[in-house]
């Protein structure tokens, strides 16, 4: 009977060592918890603006190879000869300027004036003077220093322009008078440009210049002798200004 007691306590206690081993095994095999991955940073707004800060490209490299709608301002020209000439025609150029490269650029400029018409009085009808003027502007800007904002230039230039003004009286001699100006010399100063308030192709001219200016009329009435007159002039000169923007005009121009 003891023998068999002993075996029952032997079986049992192996028993319970299977039944052990087995729990600790499924214990073993139980897969540890899945963690979530960390999650991204955040990109806020003031983020941006300090990546917007950091672009090194200057204003004036963003519009090398583009056309900038200009005006180069007005241009006047002188007619007649006399006391004081008869006239002068005020042509208002405008024109483009492209940057070939970062250094070289070439403006080109028209402008004209144009004036006529009539009276009638009852049957009889008078001519009204009638007026021309015309006026061609090239430049070769040459860049020297570009910052962020604005580039510092000097401009190798010619201005030339050409007016003719026309009196019919009513039984009377055609008065004609003529002339021309002539402008030649170069400019220093600054282009400025917007891009400190988004708008990078928007700029405004402020310069100085030294040059040769030459002018000539003529005028003649009928089959009288005509007259003559010319002067020339050399000098400095103050030339657009972006304060003109609030007074009278201003050198303009727009990049597309």
């Amino acid at each position: 009977m003891s023998v068999l007691r002993s075996s029952l306590v032997v079986a049992s206690l192996a028993t319970l060592s299977l039944l052990a081993g087995s729990a600790r095994a499924a214990d073993d095999d139980t897969p540890p918890p899945v963690k979530n991955p960390p999650a991204p940073p955040s990109v806020h707004a003031g983020d941006k603006d300090k990546d917007k800060d950091k672009d090194s490209t200057t204003d004036h490299q963003k519009v090398v190879g583009h056309f900038g709608a200009s005006y180069f301002g007005q241009f006047n020209v002188g007619y007649g000869a006399g006391a004081g000439g008869a006239g002068s025609a005020a042509t208002q150029i405008v024109g483009v300027r492209y940057w070939t490269s970062d250094t070289i650029a070439l403006d080109l400029g028209l402008g004209f004036a144009t004036s006529g018409g009539s009276t009638k009085t009852g049957s009889t009808t008078n001519d009204k003077p009638s007026l021309f003027g015309i006026s061609l502007k090239a430049g070769v800007p040459i860049a020297l220093l570009a910052a962020k904002h604005y580039t510092f230039f000097i401009e190798p230039q010619l201005i030339f322009g050409y007016a003719s003004q026309s009196i019919r009286p009513t039984g009377g001699d055609e008065t004609k008078n003529t002339g021309m100006h002539l402008a030649l010399g170069a400019t220093a100063g600054a282009e400025l440009q917007f891009g400190f308030i988004g708008i990078p192709h928007l700029a405004l001219d402020a310069t100085i210049g030294l040059g040769l200016d030459y002018a000539s009329g003529s005028s003649k009435t009928g089959a009288a002798a005509e007259t003559t007159d010319s002067s020339t002039a050399f000098g400095t000169a103050a030339f657009a200004s972006p304060w003109n923007i609030f007074t009278t005009n201003v050198a303009a121009r727009y990049y597309f």
